[in-house]
């Protein structure tokens, strides 16, 4: 499956509180990288005074320890545009035996709601 999709993964700071003791984020790192996108479902969900729709995607991205050991709680995913909050990630990499460090890639998985 090649990369053949731009994407922009945010990566935020931590959260520190304000001067009225409201937690904000901290500061935004965009990181552009080239992904495959896999997208998994879009459904419509329905609640009290409508609907809602949520769109779930997964990218696969090389690995870059800024976002690869970043709490998913901290991530954003950005494609085109939709923004998808980071719900999982998983690490992959090409194995014969030993784990290949060389080839290291992350599965990421976002949903998007709206």
């Amino acid at each position: 499956m090649p990369a053949d999709r731009q994407i922009t993964v945010n990566v935020y700071g931590p959260y520190t509180r304000n001067q009225d003791n409201e937690e904000v984020r901290g500061e935004l790192t965009p990181i552009p990288v080239w992904a495959s996108r896999r997208d998994r479902s879009q459904e419509d969900i329905q609640q009290e005074g409508g609907s809602l729709t949520s769109i779930r995607r997964d990218w696969r991205v090389p690995y870059d320890a800024r976002y690869a050991e970043t709490p998913t709680l901290l991530l954003e995913v950005v494609d085109g545009a939709f923004t998808f909050d980071v719900v999982n990630m998983i690490e992959v990499t090409r194995q014969r035996g030993q784990p290949d460090l060389r080839r290291r890639f992350v599965d990421i998985q976002g949903r998007h709601t709206r």
